[in-house]
């Protein structure tokens, strides 16, 4: 069985679905760990006596229990330190998946190949219609 060896579109093709797909679980990442910080928030709010700024939803306290478990819930400093660095880690995963969509732009720019003229195809300079008339019939 002959294997056909494979063209620079085809791998620019697979490359680019690889890279779309690393980009949207960086994303799905980031926005999980925003909300883990906006529950290590809300906790720092209930444990200082003032009310919660947002609410608090299933998976923002599901995440925010695994990513403060070794702190102690009523350890302010500690709760804002965590949701600080929950934030600004999101942001630079955010800002990688953005260089990362520009390569991906890249590669395709790069991998994609131009269309395929016709062989009886005219030039892009050829008229369409005839230019020995002037006009009559």
């Amino acid at each position: 069985m002959l294997r056909r060896r494979p063209d620079l579109e085809h791998a620019g093709t697979w490359l680019t679905v690889i890279l779309v797909l690393v980009i949207g679980l960086a994303v799905g990442a980031s926005l999980l760990m925003n909300a883990a910080a906006d529950d290590a928030r809300a906790r720092m709010n209930i444990a200082s006596n003032q009310a919660s700024g947002t609410e608090r939803t299933p998976w923002g306290i599901w995440l925010g229990d695994r990513t403060t478990a070794d702190l102690a819930p009523t350890d302010i400093q500690a709760l804002k330190a965590r949701a600080d660095d929950l934030d600004h880690r999101a942001d630079r995963i955010r800002e990688l998946a953005g260089a990362a969509s520009l390569a991906g732009l890249i590669l395709i720019v790069a991998t994609a190949r131009p269309e395929a003229r016709l062989a009886n195809s005219q030039s892009a300079t050829s008229p369409l219609a005839s230019t020995r008339s002037n006009g009559t019939v």
